[in-house]
């Protein structure tokens, strides 16, 4: 009789997986159903079965997931926290926003964590602080920390006690060394590139870290791209800016989408200064990425039904 047993995914290598069983890290093969049905994913729930007893191991089928988050790519998480640096790199808030807006639509509790502050000036701080108080007024809880100086840490860690919690941001902004620092851990870490600003990759793949008895960190590859998720659509960008869709019964026309339309509610409030600039320009872009994906969507379909 094959013994199955429910397991935990904690990193994928091509057509493989490793997954935790009993505490320890096993290598098993993906059936091919599985990678044609579901796919899987690290942070997946899996049903593996031993097809050598204690040797060789296979993942057989995944368990519905709780939410899925996209690039990174994880399932099954609890929260996730965006590390921003307002120098060295100096990171993008569209990256933010569209971060928030992809774990909003998932479910997921989103934190911030601007990261290297003693890096700062008084004016850069107080600027960023500035920036930041948009976070803050909209319900995002916002951490400031230094690794260098151990600023922050213990507060950030008083906050991630259970569940799955994934690090994410761009390269550079000091994820793993945060990690390290919170969970005496000795991931690899990289300095920032003074030529281009940004930093390098050290962290090239994703990988679940047991850090207690019901807690995982994970370490992600940081980005210099996201993307949309593919399954939202154009009316469903507003509610991942919580600002936006507060307004929008306000607005004189039902659908409206705050482009151009007469009697947009959202825009007045943008040159009143009621909705942060950066933040509705955010906002703007990323409904003409949906807009792009879903008339791809509908070419494909035409396409198919030649």
């Amino acid at each position: 009789m094959t013994i199955r047993r429910l397991s935990r995914v904690i990193k994928i290598d091509r057509y493989n997986a490793w997954v935790e069983i009993d505490g320890e890290e096993k290598y098993a093969h993906v059936r091919k159903r599985v990678l044609r049905d579901t796919g899987i994913y690290p942070g997946d729930y899996a049903w593996v079965s031993e097809v050598i007893r204690g040797r060789e191991y296979a993942v057989e089928k995944i368990v519905p997931r709780k939410n899925i988050l996209k690039r990174p790519t994880v399932a099954n998480v609890s929260k996730a926290i965006y590390v921003h640096t307002f120098k060295q790199p100096e990171g993008y808030l569209f990256y933010l926003d569209l971060f928030l807006m992809n774990v909003i639509h998932e479910h997921i509790k989103p934190y911030i964590v601007v990261n290297k502050v003693d890096l700062l000036s008084d004016e850069e701080l107080q600027y960023a602080k500035e920036v930041m108080k948009t976070y803050e007024n909209l319900g995002y809880p916002v951490i400031w920390t230094s690794v260098e100086k151990k600023e922050g840490i213990e507060e950030l860690k008083a906050l991630l006690d259970k569940g799955t919690i994934v690090f994410a941001g761009m390269s550079g902004v000091g994820k793993s060394s945060l990690i390290n620092t919170m969970y005496g851990l000795n991931l690899s870490v990289g300095a920032v590139s003074e030529k281009i600003g940004r930093g390098r990759h050290t962290t090239t793949y994703t990988k679940l870290i047991r850090v207690g008895e019901k807690t995982y960190v994970v370490d992600t590859p940081g980005f210099s791209l996201l993307e949309v998720p593919d399954d939202i659509e154009v009316k469903e960008v507003s509610s991942g800016f919580p600002e936006i869709a507060e307004r929008e019964h306000l607005c004189a026309y039902p659908g409206c989408l705050h482009v151009d339309e007469p009697g947009c509610a959202v825009r007045e409030a943008v040159e009143k200064g009621e909705i942060a600039l950066h933040r509705y320009e955010s906002y703007l872009k990323i409904l003409e990425a949906v807009k792009e994906k879903e008339e791809e969507r509908k070419w494909r379909r035409r396409k198919k039904r030649r």
